[in-house]
Parts: C-alpha cells; structure tokens; sequence
C-alpha cells in the first residue's frame, strides 16, 4: 500500500536509510509518470507502419510494421491491446501494447476501416466499407461472430460507455447506424449531415457527434431520443472528433485546422492552426492534451484544452491516419 504524506516536511534519519528512502521516492515518481504518460498508436498508411509515441517524452519510442495501409484504430479501454484496420491488405492487426509486437492477424473480406471494441475487451467491431456491414469478431480466435448490415460505406465506429449501443456513421447513406450491442440489430437510421466520416460518443453516453465532411459541419445527436438535436458548422472537410474539457476539438482536413467548440453552447470558440489534413484526433489522460495526427506533415502535434495552443511536435512515419481511439491511457 503507498502512503501519501500531506506534510511538506519530514524528519528521515540519516545515512543508509536516507539514501534507501531518497531511492524508493525516485522510483515511486518515475512509476507514476509512467501511469500518468501514456502511449499514442498512430497509424501510418503510406509506410505501412504504426509509430508508438511516449506521451511523456513526446517521441517516438517503437515503430511496427503492419503492412496493408493502416488507417482505422482503437485501443481496448484496459490498454493491453491495440486492434489496425488494415483496408487494402483486408486484415485487421492485433498488437500487445506491452510488447508492441502483432500477436494476431485477422484476415478479413471487404475493405476493413472503422474499428471499435466492447469495453469488456470483446467483441471487436469493424466497418466494412466496400459491403456496407459491419464484423462482430471476437479477439480471442478472430473469428467472425456475425455481420451486421448498415448503410453505404460505413466509416466511423463507437461504442458507449455502457456498452449497450454500437454507432456507425454511414458515409454514403449520410447516416448513423445506431445497433443494440445485445441483439446486434439496427434500431435506429437517423439522418446526419452529408457524408459523415468519424463519430464520436460522449463520456455520458448521451450524445454523439459526427464531422460531416461534405457538408462541412458537425451533426449533434440525442441518443436517448434518437435524433439530431444541433447541426454546427466547422472548417472545411471536418474528419473526427475528440472531447475534452467541456469542448469539441474537429479535426478540418482542408482548412488546416481544429475547430474548438463549446460542448454545451456550441459556440465556435477557436480555430487552430495545425499541420496540414489533419485527421485523427483523440483525448489523452486525464484529459489534459487532445493529440491531432497530420497527414500531409508526417507529425502527431499537441493541444493544450485549457490555453487551445499547439503544444509540441511528434514526428511520425509517412501519412499518419490514426482514425479511432488510438492512445493508450
């Protein structure tokens, strides 16, 4: 058990006991650091790669090839597993994030992108975008449980916290699947803005938002009540969405930005400047930083939530996609 000591001042003994003491403090800090820190999983479609960057540091700690242009990604919620959408190479990878080396590869039909997975740790649940379903794969054997028929090139995956409800956003179909996770059938069709690609749901499990990149904007969605409450206009060509202190950060591949949003009102609050088409965007621990992969600029940058300014760089492999969950917290 670790003990905490509210006082500022305390009375060590000298000598040997000293030097343990001032040792076991050490280790005890780089161990916390490394719980705080966290690990993002960008995947790198051009080179075919994942680069694992340490949150901490902000570098590049491992690159793994996976081959077949990775793009979709997610991260279990217990971080022991990342699972890459590989769309070309029609498999999906998975990888222990203890080790950072691919354990299994699932071979798969279609053409494998959006990619989420129960809380639980299963099942793991992959867009097919040329057949317009959905994999329910269990992780354990990769095999395919089941296919679920959504709407025309499914991108975007999300599960709820609760893990009752599974969202597709229906690029071609501009709409949301909305699938009961027990039944694993559609309950709901709602109509989005046009041609949604990432979706995200809210810590609450009561909202989901879509980046609409044809129409520009972002729809909002009442998951009790089924339907879009707010459509938000953003920059050109939104592509995903993360939340993070009460804001929305939209990642705007054309105009180069992210759009800052207030959650509640809506309000647009900033735009910010970062590399070029961006496209994945995801929360890091405790929800401090939102981490925006850039396609076109080969780097995973920064953003502070409090102050909306880019806080660093991280170089990663060409053509970095990083769509879904993918930090390791």
């Amino acid at each position: 058990m670790i003990a905490f000591f509210k006082s500022r001042k305390i009375l060590v003994p000298a000598g040997p006991c000293l030097l343990a003491l001032t040792i076991a403090l050490s280790l005890l800090c780089c161990f916390a650091s490394s719980l705080i820190a966290g690990e993002a999983y960008v995947t790198n479609q051009s080179s075919e790669t994942v680069t694992v960057i340490n949150l901490k540091s902000f570098k590049r700690v491992k690159t793994i090839a996976v081959g077949g242009k990775p793009a979709g990604i997610v991260v279990s919620k217990d971080g022991r597993w990342a699972y890459v959408a590989s769309p070309e190479g029609k498999f999906v990878s998975k990888i222990n994030t203890t080790t950072n080396k691919i354990e299994k590869r699932i071979a798969l039909k279609g053409g494998p992108l959006g990619i989420a997975v129960h809380p639980s740790g299963a099942p793991l649940y992959v867009a097919d975008w040329y057949e317009h379903r959905i994999f329910v794969i269990d992780p354990e054997t990769g095999l395919v449980q089941h296919e679920i028929a959504v709407g025309h090139s499914p991108s975007g995956l999300d599960v709820s916290p609760d893990g009752k409800s599974l969202l597709s956003a229906d690029r071609d179909s501009n709409q949301v699947s909305m699938i009961n996770t027990q039944t694993l059938k559609v309950e709901a069709r709602i109509k989005v803005g046009t041609r949604p690609f990432g979706i995200t749901i809210n810590d609450e499990g009561t909202r989901a938002y879509t980046a609409n990149v044809k129409s520009n904007d972002v729809s909002v969605l009442d998951l009790g009540s089924k339907k879009v409450i707010a459509t938000v206009g953003v920059g050109e060509r939104p592509y995903a969405i993360a939340i993070a202190g009460g804001k929305l950060f939209v990642t705007d591949q054309y105009s180069e930005t992210v759009s800052v949003l207030d959650e509640k009102s809506l309000k647009l609050l900033k735009k910010i400047d970062v590399g070029e088409y961006p496209e994945g965007i995801a929360t890091g621990p405790k929800g401090q930083f939102v981490y925006v992969a850039c396609w076109f600029s080969n780097v995973l940058m920064r953003i502070d939530v409090n102050s909306l300014e880019v806080t660093g760089e991280a170089e990663t492999d060409d053509g970095p996609r990083a769509f879904g969950r993918f930090i390791k917290k």
